[in-house]
Order: structure tokens, then C-alpha cells, then sequence
């Protein structure tokens, strides 16, 4: 019994990888399919002369939220501190908290 169920496994495998074959070139999870980066992001939105007057973590989850970008407040914190490290922008105290703008 347990020989049948492997010897069916063996074709079924076989018959994934037959079909796997025959679909159209597809990209891997790890690829990008047209998505843009946070960072991307920001730069696009640097461009768009957004971050001319400093912007609150608030301000900048909505404006993404806007363009159809949603994201958890906390999900922006770790890419809005690479893009000021890289010199995207920079960091200002405002009001007792963060605020980016456009160096």
C-alpha cells in the first residue's frame, strides 16, 4: 500500500514538472514583477518636490496611501532612516517629533 501511494507521488510529481514546463516564463518570488521599493518611493515623491517643507511620518503614509501605497507607520521608520544615512533626505525635529524634508 505504502509503495502505491510513492509510485503515485513519482507520477504526480512527474506530471507538475511536465506542466511547469509548458507555462509561459514566469518570474521567481525573489524578482521584482513592477513593484517599487520604499526607497523608490521616496525618491519619487523627492522629485515631485514633496519633501520641499518637512513632512511627519503621517504625512508621508498618507501621500503613499494616496498614489495607492499602503503601509503601516512602522513599516516606514527602518527605510526613512536609509534614506536619510544615504542622504535622500534629511531629519529635522519638529513639534517633539521627526519630520523629513528634501536636502
Amino acid at each position: 500500500m505504502e509503495d502505491d501511494v510513492k509510485v503515485e507521488l513519482v507520477k504526480l510529481e512527474k506530471r507538475i514538472i511536465e506542466l511547469e514546463k509548458k507555462l509561459p516564463n514566469q518570474k521567481t518570488s525573489n524578482e521584482k514583477i513592477g513593484k517599487k521599493s520604499i526607497i523608490d518611493l521616496l525618491l519619487q515623491l523627492k522629485s515631485e518636490e514633496f519633501f520641499d517643507e518637512p513632512k511627519s511620518l503621517k504625512q508621508i503614509v498618507g501621500k503613499l496611501g494616496e498614489i495607492s501605497y499602503h503601509y503601516a507607520p512602522g513599516s516606514l521608520t527602518a527605510p526613512l532612516q536609509r534614506a536619510v544615512r544615504k542622504g535622500i533626505l534629511g531629519r529635522i525635529k519638529k513639534e517633539e517629533k521627526w519630520a523629513y524634508v528634501k536636502r
